[in-house]
């Protein structure tokens, strides 16, 4: 797997939630929170429980989906709280169906790579793509 990069996870709620009028909040005010995750095989699901127990925090998970697209739309409609790669709610923030807050304790990070064949040599092209990538 060749690094690529980080993307930052927010905590993410539908705009009329208390916490979407804050800037910044504290992972331990989730306590408690009802919280719509990825399910527990996902590396981003581990992670973030890992984050959570770090912070001494326990949520309620409400829904464990597979898929990130289906999150954001669980949020919208008010069922829970998540914790998802700020890339990958800009659209909604912008449209405003959706807040995104930072965490304040710390920037937590998702590390992403891209995965190929070990062993394996790129072709022109498909360096040429992953520089690009990179570029981004």
């Amino acid at each position: 797997m060749l690094p690529f990069r980080n993307d930052r996870l927010v905590l993410v709620c539908p705009p009329h939630h208390p916490f979407a009028s804050h800037r910044r909040v504290s992972i331990r005010k989730l306590a408690g929170e009802p919280l719509v995750g990825y399910e527990r095989d996902i590396p981003t699901r581990r992670e973030t429980d890992r984050l959570l127990r770090r912070y001494g925090v326990e949520v309620r998970y409400v829904m464990e989906l597979d898929n990130v697209e289906t999150i954001k739309r669980v949020v919208e409609i008010g069922t829970g709280l998540a914790i998802l790669p700020e890339p990958a709610v800009r659209l909604e923030v912008k449209s405003k169906t959706l807040a995104a807050v930072q965490l304040s304790d710390e920037v937590f990070l998702r590390p992403l790579g891209i995965i190929h064949r070990q062993g394996k040599h790129f072709s022109p092209a498909t360096e040429k793509f992953i520089e690009f990538l990179r570029s981004q």
